[in-house]
């Protein structure tokens, strides 16, 4: 744990440097790369691709959330997107990340180092499939609210509540139609993931 820890400061204040001179969105990867380059994520290297590639993600994730923390200069933040982060000044965000329920268990996830010491193949992999089918349907969120009438702001509660009248209002067995049903079915599924329920 000792060199993790160490790791962890290493990466976070080249990060702290990268920040300090780019001000465009960098993709993670892009970060990952550079990392790298470096020799900073060796300590990630597993013989499984699966645990290796989880673990240089989280590494970096952890060292992100933990800049925003403590170590950015007053008045920044950084915007930590699915696949892209974006150094933000004050005036230019909408509220401090920290104001954010899912901006805050993320971040008391990838605070938990944990999850990097006990990465294996299954909850890798696991991991990175819940991702790919978030990411889709937060691509797709629009086009699943739409099916349930729901506006862009909604709450969950709005979201169940929509689904139960709407299903009830068309399953094949009250004499609804079958496809749009399905389609119901497919939008309410794709928010409950989307969602985390």
């Amino acid at each position: 744990m000792q060199e993790l820890d160490k790791t962890v400061d290493l990466v976070c204040a080249r990060l702290a440097v990268f920040f300090s001179t780019h001000n465009l969105p960098v993709q993670e990867y892009q970060l990952i790369t550079l990392l790298q380059s470096e020799n900073l994520l060796a300590l990630c290297l597993d013989d499984n691709y699966w645990v290796a590639l989880f673990r240089k993600h989280f590494l970096v994730r952890h060292c992100l959330y933990k800049l925003n923390t403590m170590g950015l200069p007053e008045g920044r933040s950084l915007h930590l997107g699915p696949m892209s982060i974006e150094l933000v000044v004050a005036s230019h965000a909408t509220g401090l990340p920290s104001e954010d329920t899912t901006y805050r268990a993320l971040a008391a996830y990838y605070g938990d180092l944990t999850h990097w010491v006990e990465a294996n193949e299954s909850n890798c992999r696991s991991f990175i499939d819940d991702f790919w089918q978030r990411f889709k349907a937060a691509n797709k969120l629009g086009e699943h609210l739409a099916v349930l009438n729901l506006p862009a702001d909604c709450a969950w509660p709005d979201v169940q509540a929509h689904y139960r009248r709407l299903a009830q209002q068309h399953h094949p067995d009250k004499g609804g139609d079958g496809e749009e049903f399905l389609l119901i079915q497919q939008a309410y599924d794709a928010l409950k993931c989307l969602w985390g329920k």
